[in-house]
């Protein structure tokens, strides 16, 4: 995520667009899913998927097999937030 010149108002606007997504969600859990991890994703019960494109300030990952999305929902019962498909400094 880049904040650019407008620094702590990104990341604000970006916090804003997932919260209103996600609604009375709480993740105890935050998991950052790169390759050949995905398949996680799929197992996250009652799943919210929130496309990277539709977060302020977030863009799509090149990398192949990266999904570039949150996923927030319970895996084994535990609340988490998966970010299925990450950036990478050189995109």
């Amino acid at each position: 995520m880049t904040t650019g010149p407008r620094g702590g108002e990104g990341l604000r606007a970006a916090t804003d667009a997932v919260r209103a997504r996600i609604g009375d969600a709480h993740p105890h859990v935050g998991i950052v899913l790169g390759s050949g991890l995905g398949g996680l994703a799929d197992r996250v019960e009652g799943a919210t998927h929130i496309g990277y494109d539709q977060i302020p300030g977030f863009h799509a990952p090149k990398v192949p097999g990266h999904a570039g999305q949150l996923v927030v929902g319970t895996l084994a019962g535990t609340p988490v937030i998966l970010q299925s498909g990450r950036f990478h400094m050189y995109e």
